[in-house]
């Protein structure tokens, strides 16, 4: 895809996230959990039908390890 892709999907209100890429975040504790790490999200949006806000997270391995502490802690 060219760059600029994420812009052209988000101005039609559609999201396209490849599998291993990019994480949408939809809860507001898990994104404050995600800053306290020093994790910093890449783009916000609202879902273009509930209107929920969202954080965009660009996948590695230090967010797949706050990720997994965050499951463990919230089970």
């Amino acid at each position: 895809m060219q760059k600029g892709w994420i812009t052209n999907y988000l101005k039609k209100g559609l999201i396209y996230i490849k599998q291993s890429k990019l994480f949408p975040c939809y809860s507001i504790p898990m994104r404050d959990f995600f800053t306290s790490k020093g994790i910093r999200y890449e783009l916000v949006g609202l879902h273009p039908k509930s209107h929920d806000m969202f954080w965009i997270y660009i996948k590695t391995t230090e967010l797949e390890k706050a990720m997994n502490e965050w499951s463990s802690n919230n089970r």
